[in-house]
């Protein structure tokens, strides 16, 4: 499961370079594409996940 993350991670990271990180989510949010229970068992990528989607 961590590197199926990583690798949804690193997705989100190139997204965000390019400006496309709303075209790899869609409607859903980073938590979700991250998937909740995995962030909710790692509470520290919180304020980052947060800073993501506040710049989308």
């Amino acid at each position: 499961m961590s590197e199926a993350v990583m690798h949804s991670a690193h997705d989100l990271l190139q997204a965000s370079k390019s400006g496309s990180l709303a075209t790899v989510i869609g409607s859903g949010s980073v938590f979700s594409y991250l998937g909740n229970q995995w962030v909710h068992e790692h509470p520290r990528v919180v304020p980052y996940i947060a800073a993501l989607e506040a710049a989308r």
